[in-house]
């Protein structure tokens, strides 16, 4: 009986850490300045099985992307769109998981 106390104390042990274990998002190295843009990026964590990675990004002035991706490359996203028009992109990754968004100008 004893050993069954033991189990279930680290399964729930497991439980706790595993759900709290949801990585930072990585990001361009730099963020656009001294433009006319705007850039929206982040994750969203659904649920223990699913993390929502978003990046949106306009400008007045270039034709634009804007690319998300999961580390394993698994799922990947990359939107374009003109001069003035919102670029959205979006994948779903493991919530264990980095998630990684981006943009870039034409």
């Amino acid at each position: 009986m004893q050993g069954r106390a033991y189990l279930a104390t680290a399964v729930i042990a497991v439980g706790i850490i595993g759900a709290s274990a949801a990585p930072a998002l990585a990001e361009n190295s730099y963020r656009p300045v001294d433009c006319h843009c705007y850039w929206d990026y982040g994750t969203q964590t659904n649920s223990v099985f699913d993390k929502r990675v978003y990046s949106h990004y306009e400008t007045d002035v270039h034709y634009h992307s804007a690319t998300v991706r999961c580390p394993d490359d698994s799922n990947s996203d990359k939107e374009y769109a003109a001069a003035g028009v919102r670029a959205s992109a979006e994948v779903h990754c493991s919530p264990f998981q980095h998630g990684y968004a981006y943009w870039d100008n034409y």
